[in-house]
């Protein structure tokens, strides 16, 4: 994980290689969070980062509901 106060990224990796970028997770992390109602941003040279960005103005709650949802997403798809 790498960020500045708010901004954050997560990056993805294979398993067991040497930092190979892990896409199709992110791709279907995106998605769950999506359909669940969060949006998050891919970033990276291969898309294997995801960047979450909240508004200046987010409230506590609305933090811990997108990081449930993300934490359920990640674990979700963990392989």
């Amino acid at each position: 994980m790498r960020g500045v106060g708010l901004m954050i990224a997560v990056e993805f990796i294979k398993p067991g290689t040497d930092k190979a970028p892990n896409t199709e997770v992110v791709r279907r992390i995106l998605q769950f969070s999506l359909d669940k109602g969060l949006l998050l941003y891919p970033c990276g040279h291969w898309s294997q980062t995801i960047r979450l960005i909240p508004a200046l103005t987010i409230t506590r709650d609305q933090v811990d509901e997108g990081m449930r949802i993300f934490r359920e997403a990640v674990l979700h798809h963990s392989e």
